[in-house]
């Protein structure tokens, strides 16, 4: 079996890096702004390159954009 082209035995981590997961009820840090909030994820699954347009064009997908900087709690 294999995802994204990588097996999933041989080359699980690869695998795994092309995969998402959306839990029921999402870790959220209150404290954190929305952009700290997704850059902070965005860290967690890897994203170097041009962390900070990724997180731009998420929060204008999932129409956030106008709370970037509101407080999540």
């Amino acid at each position: 079996m294999s995802v994204a082209g990588y097996d999933v035995v041989d080359d699980s981590l690869e695998a795994r890096r092309h995969l998402g997961y959306m839990p029921e009820t999402s870790p959220l840090y209150p404290e954190m702004r929305v952009s700290e909030y997704l850059s902070f994820r965005a860290e967690i699954k890897g994203v170097t390159r041009h962390r900070r347009d990724a997180v731009e064009r998420a929060m204008k997908l999932a129409d956030v954009a106008d709370v970037a900087s509101r407080i999540i709690g």
